[in-house]
């Protein structure tokens, strides 16, 4: 009796890892760790920074399908090249506006709007922001859609990355 116990028990807990194992979640490999702030399908706080924005550049969000909102720093080494390489890709990709916010005081935010000849609404990452959205990689890429939920988020690696969620 004692044996047949065992081999019942062996049995069920071979099937039952079966069945949990095939009921698992299929979600998509992601490069963003899950506790890293704002996912897809959550609201974009854009309240944030549209008081930011002049007129023009509002309007240009407002009626735009979705919109990319870049979190950088101009002393990240990964971020460098996707900085400079960010007039390009803007002129590229008219379609989809970019805001960027960078990590640093007002003067770092200005120099390094002339450093990389960035023409897209360029703004400090405040603390607010920081509350909100709780980053901790950079640089990091929003795609947000037209109803204001975040529907792709990423951890650039390369301008291609970049270049492709843009598109």
């Amino acid at each position: 009796m004692d044996q047949a116990f065992v081999i019942s028990a062996w049995g069920l807990t071979v099937i039952t890892a079966t069945v949990l194992w095939l009921n698992r979640p299929l979600t998509p490999p992601s490069n963003v760790p899950e506790n890293d702030g704002l996912g897809p399908g959550l609201r974009f706080p854009f309240s944030l920074i549209v008081d930011r924005l002049d007129p023009t550049q509002r309007e240009t969000i407002q009626k735009a399908k979705r919109v990319a909102i870049l979190i950088a720093a101009p002393s990240c080494g990964t971020c460098r090249p996707i900085l400079q390489a960010l007039p390009d890709l803007t002129r590229s990709h008219p379609d989809t506006p970019l805001v960027v916010l960078l990590f640093g005081e007002r003067d770092i935010v200005e120099s390094a709007k002339v450093e990389y000849r960035l023409s897209t609404p360029t703004f400090a990452y405040t603390a607010a922001l920081e509350r909100a959205l709780d980053t901790h990689f950079l640089p990091t890429l929003y795609i947000v859609g037209a109803d204001e939920r975040i529907v792709e988020k990423s951890i650039l690696h390369s301008t291609d990355e970049l270049g492709t969620l843009l598109a």
